[in-house]
C-alpha cells in the first residue's frame, strides 16, 4: 500500500480510497503468485511431478507422506537422525530441489522456505 501512494505520488496521480487501493494491492499480489505457480510448475518435468503427487496418496495408510515430511523431527535422539535423514532422503527423491528458481527474488524464496522448508534460497 505504502509503495502503491509513493509511486501515485511521484506520478502526480490522485489515488483512490484506501480500500480501493487494498483491493488493487491483493489482485496484484494474487496475480504475482499465480505466475509464481506457473513458472515453478513448468519447471517440474512430469516425473517430478508425479513423484509429488505421489506424496498425497494414503496407499490404505492413516497419512500421506506429505504429512509425515511436515511433522517436526523430534528430540535429539539417534532415531530422530535417522528419520530426519529418511525425510531428506525422501524430499530429494521428489527431485523437487533441483529446480532453478534464480529468477526469483530472494526475499520470496526465503518466504517459500519458510512456509515449506523444502525449497532453499539461491546465493
Amino acid at each position: 500500500m505504502t509503495q502503491a501512494k509513493r509511486f501515485l505520488q511521484e506520478k502526480s496521480i490522485l489515488y483512490p480510497s484506501n480500500e480501493v487501493l487494498r483491493r488493487l494491492v491483493v489482485k496484484r499480489r494474487q496475480a504475482a503468485r499465480d505466475h509464481i505457480y506457473e513458472r515453478i510448475a513448468q519447471a517440474l518435468i512430469e516425473r517430478a511431478m508425479a513423484k509429488l503427487d505421489g506424496l498425497l496418496e494414503t496407499n490404505d495408510a492413516c497419512f500421506t507422506p506429505l504429512l509425515t515430511l511436515k511433522q517436526p523431527p523430534g528430540r535429539p535422539s539417534p532415531a530422530a537422525i535417522l528419520r530426519l535423514t529418511t525425510k531428506l532422503e525422501l524430499i530429494r527423491e521428489t527431485e523437487s530441489l533441483d529446480i532453478d528458481l534464480s529468477w526469483l527474488n530472494n526475499n520470496y524464496q526465503r518466504s517459500l522456505a519458510q512456509l515449506s522448508g523444502t525449497v532453499q534460497p539461491v546465493a
